[in-house]
């Protein structure tokens, strides 16, 4: 099948203005493969449990600092895990 590789991703994020240097986010993710995980060769998305659809929402702030922008977020998804990530610089 030509798309046999298929993916919908829907992101939104509220950024919050704290302070000059500090910034809050609230975010939402959503993604699914549209059912074609079967489709794609070696099926990697049902080896890694990762077919079908899911959802994840969290939280972070991002500093501005001397080393540059420092960022801390944490996020949830709809299977309960947890997830941290803090970075140095700025995201592209």
């Amino acid at each position: 099948m030509i798309f046999s590789n298929l993916k919908l991703w829907i992101k939104t994020e509220l950024d919050i203005l704290v302070d000059f240097d500090l910034q809050g986010a609230l975010f939402f993710d959503y993604g699914t493969d549209l059912d074609t995980a079967d489709e794609v060769i070696g099926e990697p998305a049902i080896a890694r449990n990762k077919e079908g659809d899911g959802f994840g929402y969290g939280f972070g702030l991002h500093a501005k600092t001397g080393f540059g922008l420092v960022r801390g977020e944490f996020a949830f998804n709809d299977e309960g895990d947890f997830t941290a990530h803090f970075t140095v610089g700025d995201r592209y």
